[in-house]
């Protein structure tokens, strides 16, 4: 699982276990409503879906992106996004 800071764009990358408990950010390759596509980045990112979570592990971060019709940001989106 990789962990950035508060701004994905421009943040460092961390390497974290899938049991560790971390915020969730989550990506989609079209638009949802609501969410931001900065410049420079090639997806629609949110970190409110629609509510912040804050303390979720690798398979509760998958969910709650995937009943927002989302995904897991990757570690590539990351770092470029």
């Amino acid at each position: 699982v990789a962990v950035t800071g508060v701004q994905p764009c421009a943040g460092t990358i961390e390497m974290a276990d899938n049991d560790e408990y971390h915020e969730v950010r989550c990506c989609s390759d079209s638009l949802i409503q609501g969410w931001n596509k900065r410049n420079g980045c090639d997806v629609w990112s949110a970190s409110e879906v629609p509510i912040c979570f804050h303390k979720e592990n690798f398979v509760g971060a998958k969910s709650v992106c995937a009943a927002n019709g989302a995904r897991l940001c990757s570690t590539e989106e990351l770092l470029s996004d």
